[in-house]
């Protein structure tokens, strides 16, 4: 086994003990230097840090069940210090705050400042992982490190995780922490080169915030430079401009954060009793048909003008009770016929009593 090495693209792969070689598509023009320093102790290294790795993408894989298990879309943000995260997080959670249970996972080497101030900022749950406190005070979120914060938050009632790694440029990339998705906060303050100087944090995300843009007119800043080189580093990132101080560009950082964890569609209302389909009215000729066939036996005794009446007031009320009301077909109907026949027999005994 040899020393282990990464190239810009990503390209991981072992050097044999002695070799060396140089990289880049001129064969020389990208070389990232001399490998021979670590020659006495290039396997261990590599044993080591696969062995490491291993039990990260181990514990990353349960981080990613529990996620599943409980309906929760998380996010890994990352930055250098001082970029923006915890002002940007504070934005973001009086946007969505009150359409989706955002929850925060704070990382940071000591103190609770930054977890305070979201906690104060309409965060559902906030729990914090020190790594002073317990894991030697690393400079990154591990899977480990994000796994003991999981069992302060209530998952099942979240729907999105916002993971605030620790800042800093280079490590937290490294570690697959069980996230959906990878963001990083840029601060046009860092310099256009930072893509090219930090390929490894660039390329891991899948979307850059470009955050202080408000201080672009005061800066000596070459925004499109900075734009070519993260498009050669990561030409498929989504790439947002905001200003966390001012709210700029809050809207569009919040929609691709929805756009990870978008709603449930609402599950169809179920079917009451109480409100069902109109019929189709009873045609004139069949409603008149009914109040023939219910008084024909009375209408020799009756007087013309009462019977007239009666019919009237009948294909009335039962005009009602079918368009307006909306009875429904089948048993209803039978109810209104059976209404129609106590309303013709009442009708007909009051013309039998005026009788002389």
């Amino acid at each position: 086994m040899g020393r282990i090495h990464v190239h810009a693209d990503g390209e991981v792969h072992e050097h044999d003990e002695g070799s060396d070689h140089l990289h880049g598509a001129d064969g020389g023009r990208d070389d990232v230097g001399d490998h021979s320093g670590y020659a006495a102790t290039g396997t261990v290294r590599v044993e080591v840090l696969e062995r490491i790795l291993s039990e990260n993408d181990r514990v990353a894989a349960a981080n990613r069940r529990d996620f599943a298990s409980a309906g929760v879309i998380s996010v890994n943000l990352m930055s250098s210090p001082g970029a923006g995260k915890t002002t940007l997080l504070k934005r973001t959670l009086a946007q969505i705050g009150g359409t989706r249970r955002v929850g925060i996972l704070e990382g940071d080497i000591a103190t609770s400042l930054d977890a305070d101030e979201l906690a104060g900022s309409g965060a559902a749950a906030v729990s914090l992982v020190n790594t002073s406190a317990g894991f030697g005070g690393e400079c990154h979120l591990d899977a480990v490190m994000v796994r003991s914060g999981l069992g302060r938050l209530p998952l099942p009632e979240l729907d999105l995780l916002i993971i605030e790694n620790v800042g800093n440029l280079v490590c937290p990339a490294e570690f697959d922490v069980g996230e959906h998705a990878k963001a990083m906060v840029y601060a046009i303050t860092e310099g256009e080169e930072k893509p090219l100087k930090y390929p490894v944090m660039f390329r891991a995300v899948d979307a850059v915030a470009v955050n202080k843009m408000d201080l672009l007119p005061h800066l000596d800043f070459d925004l499109g430079r900075f734009l070519a080189n993260l498009r050669a580093v990561n030409p498929r990132a989504a790439v947002i401009q905001v200003s966390a101080r001012t709210g700029a560009g809050i809207g569009e950082w919040c929609s691709w954060l929805l756009s990870q964890a978008p709603l449930p569609l609402p599950a169809p209302p179920a079917a009451s009793p109480l409100s069902p389909p109109r019929p189709a009215p009873l045609t004139g000729l069949l409603r008149v048909g009914v109040l023939v066939l219910v008084l024909q036996v009375d209408l020799v005794r009756m007087r013309v003008s009462v019977a007239i009446s009666v019919v009237a007031v009948l294909v009335s009320v039962l005009d009602m009770l079918v368009s307006v009301l909306g009875v429904r077909v089948g048993v209803d109907r039978v109810l209104v016929a059976m209404l129609v026949c106590v309303c013709a027999r009442v009708g007909v005994l009051v013309s039998h009593q005026d009788s002389p």
